[in-house]
């Protein structure tokens, strides 16, 4: 089985899992939630390029993604707080399909991609005993730290679009701010908040 078929098996597993938590939540529409993943695997294959300047060559080509640009699909969606709930274990998922797939070590050694899958998951059980409602913030936050811890274990590849630019690094902190925005949006229409009361005037009889 080819590195290829190795990591597009973990990604479809991934998949299914994420629809199956989604569901399990009740929190918003299915299809929209299916289309936003497809849309993020997408965003994901566009994103390597940008990153690392190229899909990879021969056989691994067709599995090179950057999962940094997954959950955007969700954003730009405009999908329910679940979406975010149910992201952090498929993702886990996923990395160990890159694992087997022999992928993504960076230079810390062979198990970088097992490390980022252990960390989701714990990230999956806060969500998970959090509020709902705040789950997408949190999620951004945890998800650009993350990914902006391990990136001195990466290998650098030169000759990227917009190298200097749009590098790992700057995206990942671009999910720590989006966690900011997030947040303060919530906040600012929460229920109750920035309402003015009003008054009625009754005629005496």
């Amino acid at each position: 089985m080819t590195a290829a078929a190795l990591q597009l098996a973990g990604w479809s597993a991934a998949f299914w899992l994420a629809l199956g938590l989604h569901a399990r939540l009740g929190s918003g529409s299915r299809t929209r939630f299916a289309l936003a993943l497809l849309l993020g695997a997408a965003l994901a294959r566009g994103g390597h390029a940008l990153l690392w300047g190229r899909p990879l060559p021969g056989p691994d080509a067709a599995g090179a993604v950057s999962v940094l640009f997954v959950p955007l699909g969700l954003l730009l969606l405009r999908t329910d707080p679940g979406a975010f709930a149910s992201l952090p274990l498929p993702l886990a998922v996923a990395r160990v399909g890159c694992l087997a797939a022999g992928c993504c070590r960076g230079t810390s050694g062979e198990l970088l991609p097992l490390y980022e899958a252990t960390l989701l998951v714990a990230l999956h059980g806060a969500l998970a005993r959090g509020a709902l409602a705040a789950a997408p913030e949190r999620f951004a936050w945890a998800f650009g730290g993350l990914r902006l811890a391990e990136s001195r274990w990466r290998p650098r590849v030169e000759g990227a679009p917009l190298a200097g630019v749009a590098t790992p690094e700057a995206v990942a902190l671009g999910w720590i701010a989006v966690g900011a925005l997030l947040a303060v949006r919530r906040s600012v229409t929460k229920p109750g908040r920035f309402r003015h009361a009003s008054v009625t005037l009754r005629t005496p009889p």
